[in-house]
């Protein structure tokens, strides 16, 4: 059997992957790869797309498909991936290096090639991910000169980051990324197509007017994610209940929304929404979109709110004061309960808003206390509803080894040593 075919097993059987007649592409996950993960499951939901996993990591997806994927359109509007890039083929560790030369620019210009190297297991060993980049680029710097003009984009991580592709050309008519995931007995090679644009993002949440850092700042990647995971699409009314500075509005408008709610009970909140949106049509090209923003407390949304008919929540509404650390158990589980009753509220006004079969995409607070996270109580804020918590991971993904790292039908989302994190759940109206 050739490098080019590889029996993979999928929890359906056994199956003959062919990469040159079947198309397959990888994600590389973000800091938090649970969200990353359940990002992509929605986003291919959403686009009808078919596909199984051949691979997957707490640092990468690769997935086999049935039709193309448009990778740079994805990257437009995921927040939780860091590249996305095409499957080559499979081969041994032996042989990788002096495969690389078949994914060279053809030209006779000078050419920029890069190489990134991650793990293709869920029990990853740094060791053989080390063994594998060491052996690449010992072959890559041997080929340098047979190849004409060519210059060797190197770091000294494992992995080079999206900033490195973009601006040392690697994405251009003569670079290359050659990404490599190291599974337990091969190497899967691949080429990355698109990185996350970093200085758009950068200026979307540090260059707006309207930023008010104690109300708390909700990132736009993650906004985005919010967003992907209701499984929404652009024509449907999407409304943010504690919209903030506007940043769910904002970053909805850019993935082509055009019928958009925003509502805060503060004023100030309101006015910095006014300011973003205005900042971000000087900025950004943004077709015609109705975008009607409140002050409106979320006791007195009901009667407002129903006449423009929304069929989407996306939001993340008030997580409760910041931690220094020092807080007591009791002090931790007082915030929680109060917020926990303000959430049920909100769940009863989402329930006479929306109608049946629409979802709710939103931010809970965790907390982190000593060694142990204290959650929100969600079935006491579903209870007496009709919405139930959808799964966000593919069951396909538990074949090889991934569950969710939290135990619950949740992701989680923030640093390792943050105080206060954020757990995304998503519900449907039944």
């Amino acid at each position: 059997m050739s490098d080019n075919h590889h029996i993979v097993s999928l929890g359906w059987g056994a199956i003959l992957y062919n990469m040159q007649s079947a198309p397959a592409y990888f994600f590389i996950l973000g800091k938090n790869p649970d969200v990353s993960l359940a990002e992509v499951c929605a986003v291919l939901r959403r686009q009808h797309v078919v596909w199984r996993p051949c691979f997957v990591s707490r640092q990468a997806l690769g997935i086999v498909t049935q039709q193309q994927l448009d990778a740079r359109g994805l990257m437009a509007v995921m927040g939780g991936v860091q590249k996305i890039g095409e499957l080559r083929e499979q081969t041994t560790v032996t042989a990788c290096a002096e495969k690389l030369s078949a994914y060279f620019p053809q030209t006779s210009l000078k050419r920029y090639v890069g190489v990134s190297v991650y793990s293709a297991r869920i029990l990853s060993h740094h060791k053989e991910v080390e063994h594998v980049r060491k052996r690449v680029e010992k072959g890559l710097l041997a080929q340098k000169h047979e190849h004409g003009s060519m210059r060797v984009v190197t770091s000294r991580e494992q992995q080079l980051s999206s900033v490195i592709v973009q601006k040392n050309k690697l994405l251009s008519e003569r670079g290359v990324e050659v990404t490599l995931f190291v599974d337990e007995a091969s190497v899967w090679l691949g080429t990355t197509v698109a990185v996350q644009p970093f200085a758009s993002y950068g200026a979307r949440d540090y260059a707006r007017p309207g930023r008010d850092i104690r109300s708390g700042m909700l990132p736009p990647k993650l906004a985005q994610v919010l967003i992907n995971l209701t499984g929404a699409k652009s024509h449907e009314v999407l409304w943010d209940p504690f919209c903030g500075s506007g940043t769910v509005v904002q970053e909805a408008l850019l993935m082509g929304f055009t019928k958009l709610i925003g509502s805060d009970k503060r004023e100030r909140a309101i006015e910095d929404t006014k300011k973003n949106l205005s900042w971000l049509e000087e900025h950004e090209t943004i077709a015609g979109a109705d975008v009607a923003l409140y002050v409106l407390p979320i006791e007195d949304a009901k009667e407002h709110i129903h006449t423009h008919a929304p069929t989407v929540i996306a939001t993340e509404p008030y997580l409760g004061p910041p931690l220094t650390g020092k807080e007591t158990s009791r002090q931790v589980d007082d915030i929680r309960k109060s917020l926990t009753e303000l959430y049920a509220k909100s769940f009863k006004i989402f329930e006479a808003v929306l109608p049946q079969g629409c979802v709710v995409s939103m931010v809970f607070p965790a907390w982190r206390v000593g060694d142990a996270i204290t959650t929100i109580d969600i079935a006491h804020v579903i209870r007496n509803t009709a919405f139930q918590p959808q799964r966000l991971l593919n069951d396909a993904l538990a074949s090889f080894g991934f569950q969710h790292a939290n135990g619950r039908l949740s992701v989680l989302y923030g640093r390792e040593a943050q105080k206060v994190l954020r757990e995304l759940w998503v519900f449907k109206k039944y």
